[in-house]
């Protein structure tokens, strides 16, 4: 016996593909071909193969449809992978168009709740009342109760249907309250730039100058005196000078001439000539009693006494002194006068200078075999060295003669065997000398030379002789040899000779000052 399958969908489907049954009332379907429904697998359910519609007319006649499922190849439960074809929707034909086929979808004509009108264009024309647009729901009530959180809400307008808006910041803080006023800037404190012209009216005068007025009073320089006008310069005329009180504000004052009073209390500075006419009879005082002194000029100056050099006006010729400078030395700076002894003759005398430093360095060298440099004095890199005399003697084991040859050199010697010589101030006081001089046992790399400043034969004296020994000396005083930076150097040099058995003594005076320039 067949199955009978009470499923609504496709009752519905029948309903609809047989409109002859439409008016007919189904009671039930049985199966007649059962066989295993896809969708129904997992739960064994049977196909339908064949579909026997029972129903009864309008006289109580019975109404018997058999329909074989093979009619509906594209009916289909959704999700059971099986299409539904429809013919037919209310007794009417479907139409190809009802379909999109790029959607797969129906086609949907919205009848009720919506508008047939096509959808309004951004920017377009609008006419209130006409013109068909979706609106933004509002509610005008101004008694509406809070919403609560979470819940959606009509947005609320005034009765010009103005929408309410309530300020916050970036932080959802409300602002626009009278604890949280809005500013045009974020602070409040910020100064805030006005371009443009602004115009500022002060409404009504109240005793302020308009610019009519002002203008009226201000003159241009060398402006003609016709006609002008400006602001009066008040001053009181009176024969005397009046008595004013301090911390207050008076009027200039004249006397009955219309002269303007005028009193100069402090020194005053004039520069440049100043033209003096006599306009009555002028005292000139010439000394310290008026009229009855000769004219005194007198200077400012003392011996040894503390002064500007610009205040030098007037200079002692001289002091009469019983020793020289009366045993007192002069300040540095300051002004002197000449000494004279007390039977009026003036001191002129050549002493010693205790400026600029002084040094020596002396020393006894074997030197080598061929010996060409033995001593040499450099110059230094902080001042200028004055070479004022070089003294030579030598002795070696048979007497001879040696060529003396005393080279200035523009290049410093380097290498071979050297030992420094000890360098000794002429005063205590002074600061150490910066030449460095060398004597050489080993003969140097030898510098660039300039010349010979001298060539002398010195006789070296037997080692044993008692006779007085040759000395060499150089003295210029005078004229010194001027060295300049470490690689220049004087030179004292052996022209390759060989000293055996005896030494070399030499001796270096120089000074050094402040660089010199001729």
């Amino acid at each position: 016996m067949s199955r009978v399958v009470q499923s609504a969908w496709l009752l519905a489907a029948l309903a609809i593909a047989v409109p002859a049954l439409a008016s007919p009332r189904p009671e039930h379907a049985v199966v007649a071909h059962p066989g295993i429904y896809p969708d129904l697998v997992g739960r064994g359910e049977a196909f339908p193969r064949e579909v026997i519609l029972l129903g009864t007319d309008a006289e109580g006649g019975t109404l018997t449809l058999r329909v074989p499922v093979n009619i509906f190849p594209q009916l289909q439960q959704p999700g059971s992978g099986v299409n539904i074809n429809l013919n037919q929707i209310g007794g009417a034909s479907v139409s190809s168009s009802l379909y999109d086929s790029g959607n797969t979808a129906l086609k949907v004509n919205c009848v009720v709740g919506c508008t047939a009108s096509a959808g309004f264009t951004d920017n377009s024309a609008f006419t209130a009342g006409t013109t068909a647009v979706t609106n933004v729901g509002a509610v005008f009530n101004d008694a509406l109760a809070a919403v609560t959180s979470g819940n959606a809400a009509a947005a609320r307008i005034t009765s010009s249907r103005a929408l309410h808006v309530n300020l916050r910041n970036n932080s959802g803080t409300e602002i626009g309250t009278a604890a949280a006023p809005v500013h045009i800037d974020p602070t409040g404190t910020t100064t805030q730039p006005v371009s443009g012209t602004v115009t500022a009216n002060i409404g009504t005068t109240n005793g302020l100058a308009l610019d009519t007025s002002v203008n009226g009073i201000l003159n241009a320089q060398g402006s003609a005196t016709s006609g002008e006008k400006g602001p009066l310069v008040q001053c009181a005329v009176s024969t005397a000078a009046p008595a004013y009180t301090t911390a207050q504000t008076d009027p200039l004052s004249c006397d009955t001439s219309g002269n303007l009073r005028a009193s100069v209390n402090n020194t005053v500075t004039v520069s440049g000539t100043v033209t003096a006419n006599q306009g009555g009879t002028w005292t000139v005082q010439p000394g310290n009693t008026q009229n009855t002194t000769p004219w005194l000029v007198q200077g400012s100056l003392s011996n040894n006494g503390a002064a500007a050099g610009a205040n030098r006006v007037a200079m002692l010729p001289g002091v009469a002194q019983t020793s020289y400078n009366n045993g007192a030395a002069a300040t540095q700076g300051r002004d002197a006068a000449l000494n004279i002894g007390t039977d009026g003759l003036a001191w002129v005398a050549a002493l010693p200078a205790m400026r600029p430093a002084s040094y020596a360095a002396s020393a006894t060298v074997a030197p080598g075999a061929s010996a060409t440099d033995v001593a040499v004095l450099p110059g230094n890199a902080s001042n200028t060295v004055l070479v004022t005399r070089v003294k030579i003697s030598c002795t070696q084991t048979t007497a001879g003669i040696i060529v003396l040859q005393l080279i200035k050199r523009s290049t410093a010697d380097s290498a071979g065997t050297s030992s420094a010589m000890t360098v000794v101030p002429d005063d205590s006081n002074y600061a150490a000398g910066a030449s460095a001089p060398l004597t050489y046992t080993a003969n140097p790399t030898l510098g660039t030379v300039v010349g010979n400043v001298d060539t002398y034969k010195l006789g070296c004296l037997a080692t044993s002789s008692a006779s007085p020994n040759d000395i060499y000396i150089l003295n210029r005083t005078q004229k010194p040899i001027v060295l300049r930076g470490t690689a220049q150097q004087l030179a004292l040099n052996l022209n390759a000779a060989t000293v055996t058995g005896g030494s070399v003594a030499v001796t270096f005076e120089w000074i050094e000052t402040a660089t010199i320039t001729p």
